[in-house]
């Protein structure tokens, strides 16, 4: 028989050289731009955002919301839905007048006071069927009941609480800690995230800014030629997320939303880990003054609204848009602090 032929030998390959611990990496695809770079609008203005927003309320911004002039058109609708109807808390439009010509009216047996409680009976929407079992003692109780009651139900609704302030020792060296106390009780407020929710889920969160952004002008901006595109991608950002102001360009200023210290708040995000939902900063503005109840005698209620810089100014000033909450309502002290008895401690 012949002899097998001898087996065939494959040679192993070279090991690769492992790299050294200096060596550079391999070339990676870089990290995506973030920051999102609006275009100019016809006066060269343009915006600048560290990331890219979720929605742009001012896309739904008209100029009826800005302007209020008599030449312009009213608004298609308005932005909020009232939770009750205007004549509330009466049953109906027409008790509703009657109640306005009688807690509102001066002189009602002048000629005025008739002409005014006749303009009540000729609203379109009054009906005297509507007066079935009226009493004004009634619709009064009803009134004040309202007024003593806090609108809104949990976990929605107002709550009552107290606090202690420390008081002055006019003339005398108290050490804080020894100082006089009063409490102030029956104080209404609401807490401050239910505020937030009203903001966030009523119909005005169209006009609710996620995400900041800083405001650029270009003073040599022409609509008419085609706009180049001078941002370099692998530019340092500053400590806001932003690239730097090209040359001869300028920051405007005017909103919360476009503040640097709102911007570099909205950045500091980026140093958390991942999240699945938005991250969003509130800036909170909070106001108090006492308002007058009506146009005669001293009734007054002394309110704290809550307004968010999410919101334009040009729309937190409309009362129309309903963008001042209300927060918190405070008693009158006057009385208490010179008749109540006060306590060591």
């Amino acid at each position: 028989m012949p002899t097998p032929p001898p087996p065939v030998t494959i040679p192993e390959p070279d090991p690769e050289p492992e790299p050294e611990p200096d060596a550079q990496p391999r070339n990676e695809p870089d990290q995506p731009r973030r920051w999102v770079k609006t275009k100019p609008n016809a006066h060269g203005v343009y915006k600048v955002y560290p990331t890219r927003p979720t929605h742009d309320p001012d896309n739904s911004v008209k100029l009826e919301h800005l302007c209020d002039t008599d030449d312009l058109l009213a608004l298609d609708h308005d932005p909020t839905t009232p939770p009750n109807p205007w004549f509330f808390p009466f049953k109906n439009p027409t008790i509703a007048h009657i109640m306005i010509w009688q807690n509102l009216t001066d002189n009602h047996g002048s000629d005025a006071g008739t002409d005014a409680v006749v303009h009540a009976f000729r609203m379109p929407d009054s009906k005297a069927e509507d007066l079935t079992g009226f009493n004004a003692a009634t619709e009064n109780r009803r009134l004040d009941t309202f007024v003593d009651t806090p609108p809104g139900e949990p976990p929605n609704g107002w709550k009552r609480g107290s606090v202690k302030l420390k008081l002055p020792c006019v003339g005398h060296r108290v050490k804080e800690e020894d100082a006089p106390v009063i409490e102030i009780e029956n104080i209404y407020y609401r807490p401050l995230l239910d505020t937030l929710k009203q903001a966030m889920q009523s119909p005005t969160f169209q006009n609710f800014h996620l995400t900041p952004y800083e405001l650029r002008w270009d003073p040599g901006y022409n609509p008419n030629t085609l706009p180049v595109d001078t941002d370099n991608e692998s530019v340092e950002l500053d400590e806001r997320g932003l690239p730097p102001l090209s040359p001869g360009h300028q920051q405007l200023f005017g909103e919360v939303y476009t503040s640097p210290r709102m911007l570099k708040a909205h950045y500091a995000f980026e140093k958390l880990p991942p999240s699945q939902v938005e991250r969003v900063r509130v800036p909170c503005m909070f106001f108090s003054d006492a308002t007058h109840l009506a146009s005669f005698g001293n009734a007054s209620i002394w309110p704290l609204y809550t307004y968010f810089g999410n919101f334009s100014k040009y729309l937190r000033v409309k009362p129309s848009f309903d963008l001042a909450y209300h927060q918190a309502y405070f008693p009158s002290v006057i009385y208490h602090f010179f008749n109540a008895p006060l306590s060591p401690n």
